[in-house]
């Protein structure tokens, strides 16, 4: 446009006597250059469909940037050097921006720096967006590689944590979370889980040093339908002895099955701790060479099925005993005198 008042797609369709022109003005003045590549669309487009053609007609991938947004599918670039990135303004380094976003790292290396705050963060959503998948990425040295808050409808898929403190971190009313095929090396915290997520499945992934710890505050908030399924914990020396490879707090409805515990070498501590939950299911587990396997210590709980496990060292804490658990065919165990209620332990080995 030369100046005046612009001229709206509507009216140039509408107005059969303006043809459409490209790199042509009035006049017969043209554009001095080249343009290829060109779509015309008999709609306007929505935020998420201008940034999928910018990243598809840009080459195909984005590069990693310091405060990337990302409003629609986007594939990272595959640099041959890794991408270093602190967060310093703790904002994310990406930064989820809208709904239906499919955000594949394709193999890239983030590193930050876990000492300038608590809260550096690889990959954030402070909004609550939904419909996100993360995959095909790894992260390092974060305070909190990727943080979701009130986010729906999530999949994180073969990505690899190391080093952070927290790996993965939802909160807020977040609902129907996937984390599959990952790997967490020395992250502490692997999975942190905390203030009312609801519909949590974790599978076929590696912990090494590293827990999930879901934080409810007692008698408020209870994450509920909560599924741990073939995933492999070793090694567990490093985590402090406070926290357990799976630490269920307030939490309702739970199924841990098919997971394999190794050497686990704390002398405090345990694999499983089920703190103030209920109606949890336990089974079909191998606990090899641990010192506790599930362990249930001076707080309360209700209705839980412990059956058809391998343990290869001890079942709960030695210094436990409560005359509601029903034991049926297993070894002589004991138990707090806490408030644990309906407790069946049947066909372990």
């Amino acid at each position: 446009q030369d100046g005046g008042t612009p001229t709206t797609l509507a009216n140039l369709v509408d107005s059969p006597l303006i043809p459409i022109t490209i790199a042509q003005g009035r006049n017969g003045q043209y554009f001095n250059g080249s343009i290829d590549e060109v779509i015309v669309w008999n709609r306007s487009l929505n935020d998420n469909e201008i940034w999928t053609h910018y990243v598809r007609y840009r080459g195909g991938c984005l590069e990693i940037t310091e405060d990337l947004k990302i409003g629609g599918d986007t594939n990272i670039c595959n640099s041959t050097l890794n991408y270093y990135y602190n967060d310093s303004a703790q904002d994310g380094v990406i930064q989820i921006k809208a709904n239906n976003i499919n955000l594949n790292l394709n193999g890239s290396i983030l590193i930050g720096n876990n000492t300038l705050g608590e809260s550096t963060r690889a990959i954030y959503d402070g909004v609550g967006y939904s419909n996100i998948t993360i995959r095909n990425g790894e992260f390092r040295v974060y305070q909190s590689a990727i943080r979701l808050i009130n986010s729906n409808d999530v999949t994180i898929t073969n990505v690899t944590l190391n080093h952070s403190r927290v790996g993965i971190a939802i909160s807020d009313l977040a609902d129907n979370v996937l984390v599959r095929n990952s790997t967490f090396n020395n992250a502490n915290i692997g999975i942190y889980i905390q203030d009312k997520v609801n519909n949590i499945t974790v599978q076929d992934s590696r912990f090494n040093n590293a827990t999930i710890y879901i934080d409810n505050l007692a008698g408020e908030e209870v994450s509920t339908n909560i599924t741990i399924e073939r995933n492999y914990w070793e090694n567990s020396t490093i985590v402090p002895s406070t926290i357990y490879q799976i630490r269920l707090g307030n939490s309702s409805n739970v199924i841990i099955r098919n997971n394999k515990f190794w050497n686990n070498t704390k002398t405090t501590g345990g694999n499983i701790q089920p703190k103030g939950s209920n109606n949890v299911d336990i089974y079909n587990n191998v606990f090899d060479i641990n010192d506790k396997a599930i362990y249930f210590d001076t707080y309360f709980g209700k209705n839980f099925k412990i059956y058809n496990n391998t343990f290869n060292m001890s079942i709960t804490n030695t210094d436990a005993f409560d005359t509601a658990i029903i034991i049926e065919g297993d070894r002589e165990v004991s138990y707090t005198t806490w408030n644990w209620t309906n407790i069946w332990i049947y066909n372990n080995t």
